[in-house]
C-alpha cells in the first residue's frame, strides 16, 4: 500500500494531474461559454417567435386528429 501512496506522491504525478486538471477545467469552462453565446440565445428567439404565432396543419381525416393532438400537448404552441 505504501508503494501505491509513494507514486501518487511523486513530482511527477503531481504536476501531470495538476496541468490535466487545469486542462479540464479550460475546457469546461470553455463549453459552457460557448454554449451560453451560441446555442442559448438562439433557442430564447425561437421560443419568443413561437410562443405567439398560429400554425397551419395540412392534413386528411385521422392524421390531421392526430397531429393535432400531438402538436397540443407538446406545449410549443
Amino acid at each position: 500500500m505504501d508503494a501505491i501512496i509513494g507514486f501518487f506522491n511523486t513530482p511527477e504525478f503531481i504536476i501531470v494531474s495538476g496541468v490535466s486538471t487545469a486542462f479540464a477545467v479550460i475546457a469546461w469552462l470553455t463549453v459552457i461559454w460557448s454554449v451560453s453565446k451560441g446555442v442559448l440565445p438562439t433557442l430564447w428567439r425561437l421560443g419568443l417567435s413561437l410562443s405567439g404565432r398560429k400554425i397551419a396543419v395540412f392534413a386528411n381525416g385521422d392524421h390531421f386528429k392526430s397531429l393535432e393532438a400531438l402538436l397540443r400537448d407538446s406545449g410549443i404552441f
